[in-house]
């Protein structure tokens, strides 16, 4: 096959492409517009004539109102905002990596595929639990310090009450901070 034609095929091929991302964007907006304009019985009649689950047009919906039109990321395809959409989810409400346009905006950045995308999340999200998971340790740490304390200095009050008059001397706790080897 001459480059001619093999470039020709291609550029069609991504023609088509980008015509099935406009495509399912629509069907995502006309989604929205019958679940709002007719509710609950609209997706049931919706999907009773497509074929498509209530669940599959619920994603559309959802993913129509995370990127309306004027935030969507052309370069990118509707499964890659849908991955996006899982911010949501999986990040702390009021930070930049809950929003879903951080991640389409990374991806399209980065140049991401759609499982490229899913990895940078995990990722993303296995340093932050790791992160927490430290945190909560070095509390617990302290918290099991303060609880030894409170521990040593409850004996030594019940020594001096039950069995210093015995043996006629007083246990004396004396706090000291404890110096770590970094300092």
């Amino acid at each position: 096959m001459k480059n001619t034609a093999l470039a020709r095929l291609i550029a069609e091929f991504l023609e088509a492409q980008q015509d099935r991302h406009r495509v399912t964007w629509h069907m995502a907006d006309i989604t929205v517009t019958i679940y709002e304009k007719a509710g609950v019985p609209g997706l049931h009649d919706l999907a009773a004539a497509s074929g498509l689950t209530e669940g599959y047009l619920r994603m559309f919906i959802r993913t129509a109102r995370a990127f309306p039109q004027g935030v969507r990321r052309t370069e990118l395809s509707f499964h890659h905002h849908i991955v996006a959409m899982r911010a949501l989810r999986r990040f702390p409400a009021g930070t930049p990596e809950h929003s879903p346009q951080f991640w389409a905006d990374q991806a399209a950045v980065q140049g991401l595929s759609r499982n490229a995308l899913k990895a940078a999340m995990a990722n993303h999200t296995a340093a932050g639990a790791a992160l927490e998971t430290r945190q909560a340790l070095a509390v617990k740490r302290v918290n099991d310090a303060d609880h030894e304390r409170q521990r040593i200095l409850a004996l030594a009050e019940v020594f001096n009450r039950v069995h210093a008059p015995f043996w006629g001397s007083r246990l004396v706790i004396v706090e000291q901070p404890i110096l770590s080897s970094a300092s």
